[in-house]
């Protein structure tokens, strides 16, 4: 003790220039060196401190969830994990109907279906709509699912047979998937009614397709076109949503975000 006195200069000892210069570098030294220690145990306390804030907060959350389990669902837990927010007009949009015929629109009033694909083979987008739309359907099974064939050109036209078609021959083996590739790479395969009719057979195994009814066939693909025009659905892929709500592609950007605006708008017309 009685040596630290002397090296702060609290007792006098030694009179020569030296030893007081001697002096005040140690004095120096010494409350550097405190000044140091405070620091690092200053960094130590907040740093623990950190840490017991973080597990306080961990552990605020995890009894959150386990209360919303325990309440049986009483607060949706959904509404806490969606943080994404869609907007009309950016991400969907309201449907707004041409006017029609009568006879046409009292049609509709019987086919409101969850959600309706309006489609076309010949594009890429929207079969990998159709693949995530299964994907959703089969955890949704209470969902009515609707595709209708989208005829915004004069060469989608032949290819809004093919639905119908499928529709009379009944379970034939040929897939979605399969029709789709074709299209996507060569439609002209697809381009008329005969060709359909040989690739169809070809794919199902048959040396021809059994008699259809042609004028039912004409008649489904002016449905088709007279539907897309009713809710103003003029590209594929467009999704309709228990024909309130529309939303495409475009909007969406992946076929993922999609499914996600579907969903929400699927819960929105259950909650308005």
């Amino acid at each position: 003790m009685s040596k630290l006195k002397r090296y702060l200069n609290l007792s006098p000892v030694c009179t020569n220039p030296d030893c007081h210069r001697r002096k005040k570098r140690l004095r120096v030294a010494f409350f550097s060196a405190a000044l140091l220690l405070v620091r690092q145990l200053s960094i130590i306390y907040a740093s623990f401190s950190f840490l017991l804030l973080g597990f306080s907060v961990l552990t605020l959350k995890s009894l959150f969830l386990v209360l919303i389990l325990l309440l049986g669902g009483s607060f949706p837990l959904k509404a806490y994990q969606q943080a994404e927010v869609f907007v009309a007009g950016s991400d969907y949009r309201l449907v707004e109907s041409a006017s029609l015929d009568t006879v046409f629109e009292l049609t509709q009033l019987q086919q409101v279906s969850d959600i309706e694909l309006f489609y076309w083979y010949g594009c890429a987008s929207c079969q990998q709509i159709e693949q995530a739309l299964a994907e959703y359907l089969d955890k949704n099974p209470h969902l009515v699912f609707r595709r209708t064939p989208l005829v915004a050109r004069i060469n989608w036209r032949p290819q809004a047979y093919i639905q119908p078609i499928l529709t009379q021959l009944g379970e034939t083996g040929v897939t979605q998937d399969q029709i789709y590739q074709q299209c996507v790479q060569d439609c002209n395969k697809l381009g008329d009614f005969e060709s359909i009719k040989a690739w169809l057979a070809n794919r199902a195994g048959l040396s021809e397709l059994p008699l259809l009814n042609e004028a039912a066939i004409w008649q489904a693909e002016k449905s088709f076109r007279k539907r897309a025009a009713f809710y103003s659905v003029t590209h594929a892929p467009t999704i309709l949503v228990r024909e309130s709500f529309a939303t495409d592609a475009n909007m969406a950007g992946s076929a993922t975000r999609l499914i996600k605006i579907i969903d929400y708008l699927i819960e929105k017309t259950d909650n308005p």
